[in-house]
């Protein structure tokens, strides 16, 4: 679940449908479509995440090392699958699939401040 999710489960909560555009979210009511969420740690520059199912992927900044956690079967993230030769190229995937997302929010944010 996202903010996205808010609207869409409120309008279906309403018995209302959304008309003359779509909504990003998906209702809470229904069954969530295969996504994946993307996070940006409250600090600038710390960490970003994904969830894609129950695998969640952490890149952080710096020298700290990337982290991999299967939540089905580890919920509390105490083995780090990062390291299993088994996921490095699914890693490396999810790295640079939050590396993009994070340069496309930062291009539209500064492309905005330039229009005001």
């Amino acid at each position: 679940m996202t903010q996205l999710d808010v609207v869409p489960t409120i309008v279906d909560l309403l018995g209302y449908q959304i008309e003359g555009g779509a909504s990003q979210g998906s209702s809470l009511l229904q069954p969530l479509p295969d996504r994946t969420l993307m996070f940006n740690c409250w600090l600038e520059r710390r960490c970003l995440a994904s969830l894609k199912g129950s695998k969640k992927y952490i890149y952080y900044y710096g020298n700290q090392p990337e982290e991999v956690f299967d939540l089905s079967k580890d919920p509390l993230e105490t083995q780090n699958l990062a390291n299993n030769t088994n996921n490095s190229e699914e890693t490396e995937e999810r790295r640079n699939e939050l590396l993009a997302w994070r340069s496309e929010i930062e291009a539209f944010y500064r492309g905005s401040q330039r229009t005001k």
